[in-house]
């Protein structure tokens, strides 16, 4: 009888530590669950900012290029036009 009752003890505790950590697996899981909307979301504004950057960088590249153009077509009518003061 004694020891009947030993081994039900022994499978009591063994079947609460699994439950234990079958609970605590649930809740690192749930934990993930919930983490998972905040980093998309965290992931979908840095892509936005990154989009966002690269449209302002190419823009500042097309307007310096815009003024460094309008910058060799002034030079190029000085220099038309010094070549005609010179004839």
């Amino acid at each position: 009888m004694k020891d009947t009752i030993d081994l039900l003890k022994n499978a009591s505790e063994s079947l609460n530590s699994r439950t234990d950590h079958a609970e605590e697996r649930i809740s690192e899981l749930e934990e993930r669950l919930f983490e998972n909307p905040q980093r998309r979301q965290i992931k979908k504004r840095i892509k936005k900012n990154k989009a966002y950057l690269q449209d302002l960088q190419n823009s500042l590249k097309g307007t310096n290029l815009g003024v460094i153009g309008l910058k060799e077509e002034v030079d190029k009518e000085m220099g038309v036009e010094s070549f005609f003061s010179k004839i």
